[in-house]
Formats: C-alpha cells, sequence, structure tokens
C-alpha cells in the first residue's frame, strides 16, 4: 500500500512537471529506483547481509515526503472555494496512513522475573569473583547481563536469534550451537555430548531447568554431575531451576 502510494504521488509529480527538478523529486526517484529494479534491490540486500527483507527496503523510499509533496500540488490547484473544504480531509488521511506503520508497544506481563532475579542473587552470592562465566537455559541468559555485569554468558540471545549478528564477522564455534540447544532438551537425552561442551566452555555456574533432570535414587536431583573434566555440584535450587557451581 505505501509502495503504491510513494509511486502515485511521484507520478503526479512528474506529470503535473511541479517540483520535478528539485533536489527531493531526484532522491524520492533515486530511491525508488534502487528499491523496485531487481538488480539494485539484490545489491542492497547483499550490502545489508541479507538481514532484510525486500519489502523492508521500503523504508529507504520518502513514502510521506513525496504525498505531502503531491499534496500540496494537488491542494494549489485546487478551486478557492474548495481549499478549506479539502485541507481538513487531506490531513486526516496523512495522519491515517502515518498511524499504520507504528505496531503496538503492549507487552505481556513478565512472570517470570522474580524468579530469574532469585537465581542471579543466589550465584551473586555465592561467589565475589569479578566475572561469573555462566551457562543456562535462555529465558535466564537473556536477562543476566542487564540484571549484574559480572555475569559472562558463554553465549548470548544473538546465537539463536541470528538477525541480532548479523553485522558480526565473528560467529559463535559449532560447540556453543551445540551447548545451546542440549540446554533447552532433557539432559538424559544428549548427556555425553552436553557435558562435552560444558567441560569446553569452562563454566563457573551451570543452571538446569527442572523439567530437563531427573531425579537420583534419593528422590533429588543429583548432588553431582561429573562431566569429564569438570565436577559440578548442586548448589541451591529455586522453583522451576536446580542451579550448579564449579567443583
Amino acid at each position: 500500500m505505501y509502495l503504491a502510494l510513494f509511486l502515485t504521488a511521484v507520478l503526479y509529480i512528474f506529470i503535473a512537471g511541479e517540483g520535478k527538478h528539485t533536489p527531493f523529486y531526484r532522491y524520492a526517484v533515486l530511491a525508488a529506483c534502487l528499491v523496485c529494479i531487481p538488480v539494485t534491490q539484490r545489491l542492497l540486500l547483499l550490502y545489508f547481509q541479507d538481514f532484510y527483507g525486500a519489502v523492508s527496503l521500503e523504508w529507504i523510499l520518502p513514502v510521506f515526503g513525496a504525498a505531502a509533496f503531491a499534496a500540496v500540488q494537488i491542494y494549489g490547484k485546487l478551486w478557492e472555494k474548495w481549499k478549506k473544504r479539502c485541507f481538513f480531509p487531506i490531513v486526516c488521511v496523512v495522519i491515517l496512513l502515518s498511524g499504520f506503520l507504528s505496531g503496538s508497544y503492549r507487552t505481556a506481563p513478565d512472570t517470570g522475573k522474580e524468579e530469574r532475579e532469585e537465581v542471579y542473587e543466589m550465584i551473586l552470592q555465592q561467589s565475589q569473583e569479578e566475572q561469573l562465566l555462566f551457562v543456562a537455559p535462555r529465558e535466564l541468559l537473556q536477562y543476566a547481563r542487564a540484571y549484574d555485569a559480572r555475569f559472562l554468558c558463554v553465549y548470548g540471545r544473538d546465537l539463536w536469534e541470528e538477525e541480532l549478528n548479523y553485522a558480526f564477522y565473528d560467529g559463535y564455534d559449532p560447540w556453543m550451537y551445540g551447548l545451546a540447544e542440549y540446554m533447552e532438551g532433557p539432559v538424559e537425552e544428549h548427556r555425553e555430548a552436553l557435558f562435552a561442551c560444558l567441560v569446553q566452555s569452562g563454566a563457573d555456574f551451570v543452571v538446569f531447568d527442572k523439567e530437563n533432570m531427573t531425579f537420583g535414587e534419593d528422590m533429588q536431583y543429583p548432588a553431582e554431575l561429573d562431566c569429564g573434566g569438570l565436577i559440578l555440584r548442586r548448589m541451591d535450587e529455586t522453583r522451576h531451576f536446580v542451579i550448579y557451581t564449579r567443583a
């Protein structure tokens, strides 16, 4: 819809003849060529490393600038008696179209915040080190650094949301992708692979989701996990998480 509005406005300015020699009009035509011609469109996408889709490139176009430019020209050509009658509807249409670009900023209540902070505090109270290397499920990792800068995450949100990592050329090591996947699933299902990744991480603290753990013979979560080069001892637990510390 916005592309159609923009092209209509540019076409009207060209046909009307007024304003087609202005720098703004030249920019509008150049932007339209870059976005609409397949070759230049593909070059733009490559420049942005395919972070944006073809539709997202429309932000380059001065859509409402061109529409306003054309609307002012149309308004100037109207008969004197129609000027006051048309001004208000034109303003309303522009405002309504502009409103479609903005999304809703309402977010769902963050029900896990209290437990996340409880986990963070348990770890911080356990160690006075300046840096705490930390592995946990995604819901804990993505807020850890915001809570306290002493947390160093082995990997971050840009690993599982690759669009956040488009501008960085140094990617994650393959074992980090494996670790991120294993931490979200049952521990016993990929036990050896998970433990091998944890050894490589050298993490000081590891937090597991209780849903992914199994009880031992004493009907408790394992008091110790031998990862073959890294020993993890159960430190504490919350309603949904079990916290292990490096022995």
